[in-house]
């Protein structure tokens, strides 16, 4: 049976073997999955601890692999915690580390697998938001719909709905169909609002063109300032913030720094230049 809950694990939940060439942001960048400004807000989101779901309808489309691209971008001073299932518990955390400070780490919402969770287990982990924890995980959904509908129905059915608008932001995924190698896109990014009605209200922030093949980033001014206030910015810093961490990408891109070995160093000493 699978840990419940492990501390130190590899951080990559995907196909047994692949761990040591597992995809990087940026190597996600240069297949196209997403582009650099897309990547950078998704780092801005790691950075402030937003809790995330990754969704999507089939396998393949890149939902783990997203997922543990991101965590090499975790600050210093959040403690990223693995959970596994199929039952859920709250970590013991050592001595001077508070829910506010952690990152609870879920392999996938889902029932298909012993270490994923599912059913009562995802109303425990919902309910351990509100202590402070932030999440991030994956789920089968094809849209942000979607994913509200499987959260707020049997045999999840978190209640009360408020508690679904404790995860702040969705990544939906699609796979492009041709050719011999499946092409991947981030679809959707979508922030969640909380409502007085229960069920948190939807807002798109990064919608894709199929056609054209491009991001759209919606940049009115309402949903800037949703999302900069969701993490605790001004609408001021966030823009700073976002083109700063955009800029570090291009650098690191310009001199090849692709593997998940070579971003995981540079980011670690990003966080120490950071620090010192």
């Amino acid at each position: 049976m699978a840990d419940r809950v492990k501390r130190d694990s590899t951080a990559w939940w995907g196909e047994t073997g692949r761990e040591s060439n597992r995809p990087s942001l940026l190597g996600l960048v240069k297949n196209n999955t997403l582009d650099l400004k897309l990547a950078a807000l998704l780092w801005l989101l790691i950075e402030r601890r937003a809790s995330v779901i990754f969704a999507s309808a089939p396998d393949l489309t890149g939902r783990t692999a997203m997922l543990s691209a991101l965590i090499d971008f975790i600050p210093t001073s959040v403690k990223p915690t693995y959970v596994y299932g199929p039952n859920f518990e709250l970590p013991e955390l050592e001595e001077g580390v508070e829910p506010g400070s952690t990152y609870l780490l879920v392999p996938e919402l889902g029932e298909d697998r012993e270490s994923y969770i599912w059913g009562q287990p995802v109303r425990d982990l919902f309910k351990a938001l509100e202590a402070g924890y932030a999440i991030c995980t994956t789920m089968h959904a094809d849209s942000p719909e979607e994913a509200i509908q499987v959260l707020k129905s049997a045999p999840n059915k978190v209640v009360p709905h408020k508690r679904i608008s404790n995860i702040d932001i969705l990544v939906n995924l699609r796979t492009i169909p041709g050719g011999r190698s499946v092409a991947r896109r981030v679809a959707q990014v979508t922030l969640l609002l909380p409502e007085p009605s229960g069920l948190p209200k939807l807002v798109t922030i990064v919608g894709w063109e199929p056609d054209a093949d491009r991001y759209l980033f919606m940049d009115a001014p309402s949903t800037a300032n949703a999302l900069a206030d969701r993490l605790g910015m001004s609408t001021e810093e966030f823009d700073a913030e976002l083109a700063r961490l955009r800029r570090r990408l291009e650098a690191w891109q310009s001199i090849g720094t692709l593997t998940a070995s070579d971003v995981r160093k540079a980011v670690a000493q990003y966080h120490k230049t950071l620090a010192d």
